[in-house]
């Protein structure tokens, strides 16, 4: 059974469920409630999107430094106000 709170499938239930670590039952419970919930619906596309970002950030990371070491970008840092 998936953990609810205040009625809404909580944040480490959604993680899971994103992730694909919980157990059949649990994901088929949690998908009915997303499904059928605005409000765990708008959670779960925020916490899509953030793990699409983490997922991408060491290659861009990888990428800047590349252009770091090639001396073909220069870090700016912002005026002083």
């Amino acid at each position: 059974m998936i953990v609810l709170e205040n009625g809404h499938v909580s944040e480490d239930a959604l993680e899971n469920y994103l992730l694909a670590q919980l157990q059949d039952s649990e994901a088929i419970e949690a998908q009915s409630h997303i499904a059928a919930c605005p409000i765990c619906q708008e959670r779960m596309d925020e916490l899509s999107q953030l793990v699409a970002a983490a997922r991408l950030a060491p290659d861009a990371l990888d990428a800047i430094r590349l252009e770091l070491e090639r001396g073909t970008v220069a870090l700016k840092r912002p005026p002083l106000l």
